[in-house]
């Protein structure tokens, strides 16, 4: 017993480093809306049951296919105002949410988030006009970096970093997007959806999935554009992910004042390795670079 608690020990170091997500929702999320639908009175905050992930055909996609449709609600004025208003990135500087979810890695438990994670915008070396860095840190045991740009199409992911440690075990990934996945269709509009096929690769460029997306511009809401994106990787990829996100942006300032993410990956290194991601981000604070 005691050498296979030994070899259990060493396996769980030697997966180190890893890829995956899904926990338990947070209680106070909103309900989930599937792309495309449009709920008057949605708002950041109502708190219903946990969404099941939808998934969307695949089949008939290219690798580097985007598709594009948009379609307004008549008569909507203020829709086609809000559409029709510049959007810019986050401006540079240390924005402040409150936070609530939790993660979960196998081996390393089930956890809360803290109550408050700090996103720093800036620009740098190796970040174009048109993108900006953005560095999330939850705590000392979880960092993100995302680069996103901004395209005549869509409000794009390029690339993201993430390094959660849970003990002897951590969640480390970077990924690098082309295409770029949209966040957001541009320009809004009622039900505009973009949709397409992305090549994820690692830092030395080896493919890590292929990831099928689609986002949906929901409608316009008091708090700023209410935005569905769904992710999932096709079958046989080295690593496994699916995420449901749902945010507010906020035109005006160019940034998300609420969003909530659902994220699943899954790594497997002679063991399977699973990661979950749960939680809802509310802006409650920015100082100016």
């Amino acid at each position: 017993m005691l050498t296979c608690a030994v070899l259990t020990a060493l396996g769980l170091l030697a997966l180190v480093r890893v890829d995956g997500p899904r926990a338990a929702a947070p209680a106070n999320r909103g309900t989930l809306l599937s792309a495309g639908s449009v709920d008057g009175g949605a708002s950041p905050g109502a708190g219903p049951p946990e969404p099941v992930l939808p998934l969307f055909p695949t089949t008939s996609m290219s690798i580097r296919g985007v598709s594009t449709t948009t379609a307004r609600s008549p008569g909507s004025a203020a829709s086609a105002r809000a559409a029709d208003a510049k959007v810019d990135l986050p401006a540079p500087g240390t924005y402040t949410y409150a936070v609530d979810g939790n993660e979960e890695i196998t081996g390393g438990g089930r956890r809360a988030l803290p109550p408050t994670m700090t996103l720093l915008a800036h620009r740098g070396a190796g970040i174009a006009s048109d993108e900006i860095a953005l560095d999330m840190k939850f705590s000392d045991q979880h960092v993100e970096t995302e680069v996103v740009s901004l395209r005549p199409d869509r409000l794009g992911l390029r690339s993201e970093t993430m390094n959660a440690k849970f003990g002897l075990v951590t969640r480390a990934s970077q990924a690098s997007y082309n295409p770029v996945i949209a966040r957001a269709a541009l320009p809004f509009g009622a039900n505009a959806v973009r949709s397409g096929a992305t090549e994820a690769r690692d830092g030395g460029g080896a493919l890590l999935r292929v990831e099928d997306w689609k986002v949906t511009d929901v409608a316009s809401r008091s708090t700023g554009w209410e935005v569905v994106l769904e992710r999932t990787s096709r079958p046989g990829a080295v690593e496994q992910l699916r995420e449901t996100r749902r945010g507010w942006f906020d035109i005006t300032r160019g940034t998300w004042t609420t969003w909530e993410t659902h994220l699943h990956t899954e790594r497997t290194n002679g063991v399977k390795i699973a990661y979950d991601l749960n939680y809802t981000a509310t802006l409650t604070g920015f100082t100016p670079a």
